[in-house]
């Protein structure tokens, strides 16, 4: 569990403070990203959309189907998913943390 949450953290870190680093430059309150950062963190928890990996279209999803809508709707909900991520493994690290302080006192 120690390497798991390591390499979470470096991957959080990363996350969080990259963005950051590159809003600094245009002026963005620091507090109002956070703020962004913690309701996108928390939606990303409670939501996994779900979707169709069969039906992306030609090639996998690398071209669009014409004659079917389907395919566009799963498209657009496994790009929803690949954006939400980053916000999974935040929250995955967070739990992971929690739950490793937890179990310190027991041992």
């Amino acid at each position: 569990m120690g390497v798991q949450l390591v390499l979470g953290w470096l991957v959080t870190s990363a996350v969080v403070l990259g963005p950051l680093y590159f809003l600094r430059e245009i002026d963005v309150n620091p507090l109002r990203y956070l703020g962004f950062l913690l309701v996108y963190v928390i939606v990303c928890n409670l939501f996994t959309p779900s979707y169709d990996t069969g039906d992306l279209g030609w090639g996998g999803g690398t071209v669009d189907n014409p004659f079917s809508y389907s395919d566009d709707q799963n498209r657009f909900w496994r790009n929803i998913a690949m954006l939400m991520y980053p916000g999974k493994l935040v929250w995955w690290t967070l739990r992971l943390t929690w739950r490793a302080i937890g179990t310190m006192g027991k041992r």
